[in-house]
């Protein structure tokens, strides 16, 4: 089997997320998503500037914000 390229695997994981999630036990799914969104953010960040990290975490509360807006319409 072929090493995967780490952009491969960050390109499998969001198909990873929407097959295995469904099978976790619902309680435990917040957990795992807050722990997974806070180490990608924390990773995303680690070397951009601090208005490179705004700029990114503006953009994370945007797509949050439109997925609250969206859902519970």
């Amino acid at each position: 089997m072929e090493d995967l390229s780490p952009e491969s695997v960050l390109e499998l994981l969001p198909m990873c997320f929407e097959v295995m999630l469904p099978k976790v036990d619902k309680g435990l799914r917040s957990d795992y998503a807050l722990r997974t969104i806070t180490k990608l953010i924390e990773e995303t960040a680690s070397e951009m500037s601090d208005v490179e990290t705004k700029d990114f975490i503006d953009q994370v509360v945007e797509k949050i914000n439109i997925y609250y807006r969206t859902s519970i319409m």
